[in-house]
């Protein structure tokens, strides 16, 4: 088996190619619905300022892509955005290694939680169970927080679903053998969030200073750091 790579694609540097394959991707999996390539490139563009778009790759081939949500609503809090893997390379832990991308990504800003919101009727392999096993989410150790009816125009159900990052273990006991690297960035950005988020712990929490400081150090040797030649500040 190949190796896999969870990459961190750069406008500045990737091929074009790349990213056509990942929107290409992205418009087979019809519970996303269709996505502008515009939007996209957005993900992609701000990937130089903080980790906000993964494609997993198998040589040249985009096997997966996945995305962070909005990071805006409380700077503690990351919510996982789309993913989606390509069918002839599902059950190969692809996903998980994805979601764990993104953690790794939000534990450098010292965000302590990620949440996850699933329309139940079209990502029934997210929540679970299935014919598989308990379900991708369920697997991960994520907690299921409720669901609201109705919640989508189209009266559709959505399930909450939430994980500390603390519980990193639960991420790094499923990675796939075959998994070679996994990127992620820091930035001025990416500190200043961090920063952000110690003070309010030192206050509140004095004991998650010191768990993150940990955790950062872990992850820091785990993941491959990009390089953003476009933006100052990176920290290597």
């Amino acid at each position: 088996m190949s190796p896999l790579l969870v990459t961190l694609p750069l406008v500045e540097s990737a091929k074009p190619d790349i990213l056509t394959q990942i929107y290409k991707l992205v418009q087979t999996c019809p519970e996303l619905g269709f996505t502008y390539k515009e939007s996209l490139t957005a993900h992609v563009r701000e990937n130089t300022n903080r980790g906000t778009l993964w494609a997993a790759m198998r040589g040249s081939e985009v096997v997966g892509v996945a995305t962070l949500g909005s990071r805006r609503l409380y700077p503690h809090l990351a919510r996982h955005g789309e993913v989606v893997v390509k069918h002839e390379y599902r059950r190969q832990r692809i996903a998980t290694a994805l979601y764990t991308a993104q953690v790794v990504q939000v534990i450098l800003e010292g965000r302590r939680e990620v949440e996850d919101t699933i329309i139940t009727s079209l990502s029934p392999w997210m929540h679970g169970p299935t014919d598989c096993g308990d379900g991708f989410l369920p697997s991960l150790k994520y907690t299921h927080y409720g669901t609201q009816p109705k919640r989508t125009t189209a009266f559709r159900d959505v399930a909450l679903w939430g994980k500390a990052t603390t519980e990193l273990d639960s991420y790094l006991s499923r990675l796939p053998e075959n998994l070679e690297t996994l990127q992620v960035v820091r930035t001025e950005k990416v500190d200043a969030t961090w920063e952000k988020n110690m003070k309010v712990y030192g206050r509140n929490a004095p004991e998650l200073v010191g768990e993150f400081e940990t955790l950062r150090e872990r992850v820091l040797s785990i993941a491959s750091l990009v390089e953003c030649k476009k933006k100052k500040g990176l920290l290597k």
